[in-house]
């Protein structure tokens, strides 16, 4: 008697587990929802079965419903969400987003907001599907050996990215789904997916400041739209101390797009401001070097509104050449008389150059010099007007005090009264 109890328990333990409970690393394996035997075409049991299958179950299932998804793919028990697909995966992730478009009870959330172009409207803004994504769709394909035979598994699971967890009671999946030689060589072919950009595993680098930039106005256009209320608004920028050292060129760029708004508006004037445009950098990347760039869009009277920010992942650049780059104050010494502004910028990878500005900030002396950085020496000389007539100006400095000052020695051909060759440059806050 007791060695039949005991297989009892057995088998209804076996039940249990296969009616998809599952652990936080292992993931569902199916519970015989969607089970299909043969070696079906992929795209033939996709769109006759299997597309419609994974639309049903993320309706039915109350765990799924009113979820917001990414899809991504999948790998064995872990969640890829790495800027490489490949090109059979993402063609099935695109029928599937087709598939979903209007379905009641789930969305799959575009990745990226709508572009923002010169003059547009707040109310023109496509907007009504831009969330933030709180679960992964995964698609995981798996060929067969031997590949020669064309045949895969296909398996798609739901994943809670909040709590990090396979979500169970879900997974469809076909044992023996049928390739061709062409998919199956596409499985194998890497799919830069650039959805992915701004992420933690694929953060924007110093170079990809534009396309960051768009990406946040973009964002927090479209967070802030349930707030419009058909008016014009003033946002006044306020910077901590990280944003404004690191990113000065980056939230420039961000409130140049916001601009592009006909209702959106940025303002020096912090009196006349109705909102404020706030910016915190973080150095909390998990690659070497990256930060994090929190904005926010908040009232300037203290009234609460939610959820109208947005972030990205970008890769500081920490050597002496970076730190160059951005707005000096160009002072004499002794006295710190001002002489002039001096704005180092990266042209392309590994080539800078400099535009020389008169004591206002806004005549210009020279435009786009080329500058010699090595380690943290600055080298340049330009031909310029000074003091009524035409000069050769020779600069060569020093980065020093963590690359927050240049000590300089300035040469003026041919020389004129009151010229002082030493000169000290104080990077600027933005």
């Amino acid at each position: 008697m007791k060695r039949v109890l005991d297989r009892l328990a057995l088998l209804a333990l076996v039940a249990f587990v296969f009616a998809g409970c599952v652990t936080t690393g292992s993931r569902p394996q199916g519970n015989g929802l969607t089970k299909t035997s043969g070696g079906v075409p992929i795209h033939d049991w996709l769109e006759t079965d299997g597309y419609q299958r994974v639309v049903d179950a993320l309706t039915e299932n109350p765990d799924l419903r009113g979820r917001r998804f990414q899809i991504v793919r999948g790998t064995g028990d872990s969640v890829s969400v790495a800027h490489e697909t490949d090109r059979l995966t993402e063609d099935i992730a695109q029928g599937l987003r087709a598939r979903a478009l209007g379905q009641r009870g789930f969305v799959i959330v575009p990745r990226r907001p709508p572009k923002l172009e010169p003059g547009f409207k707040l109310s023109e803004l496509n907007c009504d599907l831009f969330q933030e994504h709180d679960a992964y769709l995964t698609v995981t394909i798996s060929a067969r050996r031997p590949e020669s035979d064309l045949l895969a598994r296909i398996q798609f699971n739901a994943f809670d990215a909040k709590e990090n967890a396979w979500i169970g009671g879900f997974s469809v999946y076909n044992d023996r789904v049928g390739l061709t030689s062409q998919e199956m060589d596409d499985l194998k072919k890497p799919y830069a997916d650039n959805s992915f950009k701004g992420t933690a595993v694929m953060p924007y680098t110093t170079n990809e400041i534009q396309q960051m930039a768009l990406y946040l106005a973009q964002s927090l256009t479209c967070k802030y739209q349930p707030y419009y209320r058909g008016e014009e608004i003033l946002v006044y920028p306020e910077y901590d101390d990280l944003s404004r050292r690191k990113a000065a060129d980056i939230m420039d760029a961000v409130e140049s797009n916001l601009n592009n708004l006909n209702e959106i508006a940025v303002t020096d004037d912090r009196n006349a401001a109705d909102w404020l445009l706030k910016a915190k950098m973080n150095p909390d990347g998990p690659k070497q070097g990256s930060h994090s760039l929190w904005v926010e869009l908040v009232r300037k009277d203290g009234r609460h509104v939610q959820g109208v920010s947005a972030h990205a992942f970008v890769v500081i650049d920490n050597s002496p050449a970076a730190n160059f780059s951005g707005l000096w104050n160009i002072l004499d010494t002794p006295g710190n008389r001002q002489w002039g502004k001096l704005h180092v910028f990266q042209q392309v990878p590994g080539r800078f150059a400099a535009n020389v500005l008169g004591p206002d900030g806004d005549s210009l002396i020279a435009s786009e010099v080329d500058v010699k950085i090595e380690g943290n020496k600055i080298h340049f000389t330009l031909v310029a007007r000074v003091e009524d007539r035409p000069r050769t100006i020779d600069f060569q400095g020093v980065l020093t005090e963590g690359g927050a000052r240049i000590t300089a020695r300035v040469e003026a051909f041919p020389p004129y009264e009151g010229f002082s060759k030493n000169k000290v440059l104080v990077k600027l806050d933005y």
